[in-house]
């Protein structure tokens, strides 16, 4: 039998394994490890089983031998035979990625370090996985009304969603404000040579202005082709034919091709200004058949007013009186009277009383006074000196002035034996 000993005190006995073989000895040995009786030497540090079936360490002094009892580890087990496992253990210090702690014995092992273990990274403020970042590179999916994006940890929060966001509809084929209609109820102005109007968003695109839009110019009184001219191309307007039935009725006695001079002139006048889009009258018959009439119709650019005999018959050197006013001496007078006033020509009287006489006073780009020979008249069956008041000489007026190229022509407005004039219509 061996000693059991620990710091210094009796424990037990136990039976130790010496040098010499197998056998227990309770053989004493010296400090020498020499037995004092000559018996075999006792190896000293070697394993011995404790009586609590621990492993300790063989002590060889100069009177005996013993086994050292152990100091109590963490194994679960009663290594220092007091009755108690694990007792008295203290806490050790230890070190992780995660920082500095420590370690405890619990149920016959060691726990993890209290200074934690990197683990995967949560959107939490916190740097789990202990690299010096907190919420690093922590991205998931978001969504909002314009679709799918992606939105970032800051902060232990997600945020900043790049899904597309809803904005201001624009006229661009997407659906901006995200309610699944696209360019929906966008309009602007927008404006035509004509003025001003709307348009909408359609597929992308700006389309259906409702400004007018300039269209062929007609004879109405309107800028359709908003050039800023009414009824341009319609200042001089040759009808042919006219009826004449339609001429009578809106002057009675000018009833066929020979109706008086005065008379017809009025009849054209009327009838132009009952087309509603002649305020400049008119004048007639420049040719005519029984049944029809060739007249020419002015526009707004021609000046229609009311003179007194005295005023015109002052402006051209021709007295105009109630005896001559329904002849081409009158027809003369007037084309001057219009000429004085800076006009290309002049045609009426168109109406008149005993003292005044309504005239049309005409640009020279809508009438002007041709100088031609007498004998362009008289090949055309117009002898104006001995009598210019004929249909014949309204005829061959407007013949004249067609074979220069021009519309129409109106006169003859002067003559004498050798020289004449017409006014034209270009």
């Amino acid at each position: 039998m061996i000693e059991l000993r620990r710091a210094g005190w009796i424990v037990g006995w136990l039976l130790v394994a010496c040098a010499s073989g197998t056998e227990p000895s309770t053989t004493r040995r010296d400090a020498s490890a020499t037995r004092l009786d000559g018996g075999p030497t006792c190896t000293d540090d070697v394993p011995c089983t404790t009586g609590c079936e621990s492993e300790g360490r063989v002590r060889c002094d100069g009177t005996d031998a013993f086994c050292e009892l152990p100091d109590e580890s963490c194994n679960g087990r009663d290594d220092d035979c007091d009755g108690l496992v694990d007792e008295a253990i203290a806490p050790r210090s230890c070190s992780s990625a995660c920082g500095g702690g420590t370690i405890t014995c619990e149920d016959g092992a060691f726990t993890a370090c209290s200074g934690g273990s990197a683990r995967p990274e949560t959107c939490d403020g916190t740097d789990e996985d202990c690299d010096g970042a907190i919420d690093e590179a922590l991205t998931r999916g978001c969504t909002n009304a314009c679709g799918s994006g992606v939105e970032r940890c800051a902060a232990g929060v997600f945020a900043g969603c790049d899904a597309p966001t809803p904005s201001e509809e624009t006229c661009d084929g997407v659906d901006q404000d995200c309610d699944g209609t696209v360019d929906e109820g966008l309009s602007r102005a927008c404006s035509s040579a004509c003025g001003a109007g709307a348009e909408t968003c359609r597929a992308g695109a700006w389309v259906d202005c409702d400004a007018r839009m300039p269209v062929a110019e007609s004879c109405n009184l309107a800028d359709d082709d908003c050039d800023g001219t009414a009824d341009e191309g319609f200042e001089a307007t040759i009808h042919d034919p006219v009826p004449m039935a339609e001429l009578t009725a809106a002057q009675p006695p000018c009833d066929g091709p020979n109706g008086g001079l005065n008379v017809c002139m009025s009849a054209a006048r009327r009838w132009c200004a009952a087309r509603g889009c002649h305020p400049g009258g008119g004048a007639g018959h420049l040719q005519a058949t029984p049944t029809g009439a060739r007249v020419v119709c002015f526009g707004a650019r021609a000046d229609q007013h009311t003179v007194s005999f005295a005023d015109v018959s002052s402006a051209s050197s021709i007295a105009v009186t109630t005896s001559n006013v329904h002849t081409r001496v009158a027809q003369s007078a007037v084309n001057r009277y219009c000429r004085s006033r800076g006009f290309g020509a002049g045609v009426g009287p168109t109406e008149h009383s005993d003292v005044q006489m309504t005239v049309t006073c005409l640009p020279a780009d809508v009438g002007f006074a041709q100088s031609i020979a007498t004998t362009e008249l008289t090949s055309r069956g117009c002898d104006p000196n001995t009598n210019p008041n004929t249909l014949g000489c309204a005829s061959a007026a407007d013949l004249v002035c067609r074979s220069r190229g021009h519309r129409s022509g109106f006169g003859p407005v002067e003559w004498n034996p050798s020289d004449a004039a017409v006014v034209c219509f270009p």
